[in-house]
């Protein structure tokens, strides 16, 4: 029975998502970044993990497109998920940046990390990457044992 009810919630986030993701009003750069926030605060405020999120000022008048709203979205959801479910980190930062039409945003951890070297098994960081591809962004995922995480995507706006 609670599987159910859990794979219910999560139909029905993913579903808030894509609807948030395809209102012309969350056009802009600042309105994600605020759904982001909203959702990294959360979680890590329920896994008792201090956290400082950066967002630069000139981001305000960013515009997105639909589908790199959704892609970027769902890109941090799924680190900040990663981060919360398993390294075990007690500090966490994200900053955002614009310049020279380039974003670029940056989520880190002071966890246990992980060997990047090894073969991914899950369809997470995966689906992270192929979401990256899509808009030709890059995603770098740093990381050893024992030395947290740090996720960097960076992509042009034009």
């Amino acid at each position: 029975m609670m599987e159910i009810k859990d794979s219910s919630i999560s139909l029905m986030e993913k579903m808030d998502d894509i609807v948030w993701s395809i209102n012309p009003r969350n056009d802009s750069l600042e309105n994600l970044l605020s759904r982001i926030k909203r959702f990294a605060t959360t979680l890590f405020e329920a896994k008792n993990i201090d956290y400082a999120i950066h967002i630069q000022e000139n981001i305000n008048e960013v515009k997105l497109p639909m589908e790199w709203r959704q892609h970027i979205y769902l890109i941090l959801k799924e680190a900040i998920n990663n981060l919360v479910k398993y390294s075990d980190a007690s500090l966490a930062g994200i900053r955002v940046g614009f310049r020279d039409s380039r974003l670029e945003i940056e989520l880190e951890d002071n966890g246990k990390g992980f060997d990047t070297s090894r073969p991914v098994t899950g369809n997470g960081l995966l689906s992270m990457r192929s979401r990256a591809d899509l808009m030709q962004a890059e995603l770098v995922i740093r990381s050893s044992e024992g030395q947290g995480v740090q996720v960097i995507l960076s992509l042009n706006i034009k």
